[in-house]
């Protein structure tokens, strides 16, 4: 472990939609009486959805999540498993890895309003440098080095030469 690592670096946003009966309803807004009145039901998603995890309301009994498409929305925290196609093991690499396959954009520094460097493909392999907040400073196979959201990068077994 690296100075300043955090100990949850394989945690991954990216969750799986569990076993649910009919699917797992995704609401506007988080529901909280039993009876789902006044809940707006936005979509029903299938059982083994890939979703990417947002935040969890105060009682985490709710996660907002992201759907491929980009429509957020609210679902019951016991209907998520965390996607298991990732390593749990640091090794100094991490994978980028978005919902729909689309590039992830390498910025200069750690911010949506800073310029954008350029591309990283999805399964693009990065050596990690360090944490900003919500952010990760990356090289990337080219050597190019900057700045993506973590959210989107997950543990990987690959070396980089």
């Amino acid at each position: 472990m690296r100075e300043n690592e955090p100990t949850n670096i394989c945690n991954t946003a990216f969750r799986i939609i569990g076993n649910v009966e009919g699917g797992a309803e995704v609401f506007k807004h988080p529901n909280y009486y039993a009876d789902d009145r006044g809940a707006e039901v936005i979509k029903l998603v299938s059982a083994g959805t890939e979703v990417l995890f947002e935040i969890s309301d105060r009682t985490g009994d709710w996660s907002e999540i992201r759907l491929k498409g980009g429509l957020t929305g609210w679902v019951r925290t016991r209907d998520l498993r965390v996607s298991s196609d990732e390593s749990s093991t640091f090794n100094g690499t991490m994978r980028v890895k978005t919902l729909d396959g689309s590039n992830l954009n390498i910025r200069q520094s750690a911010s949506l309003s800073s310029p954008i460097i350029g591309p990283l493909r999805t399964g693009a392999i990065v050596t990690y440098k360090g944490f900003v907040g919500y952010w990760t400073e990356v090289v990337d196979e080219n050597g190019v080095r900057g700045f993506v959201s973590s959210k989107f990068l997950v543990c990987s077994d690959a070396k980089v030469n």
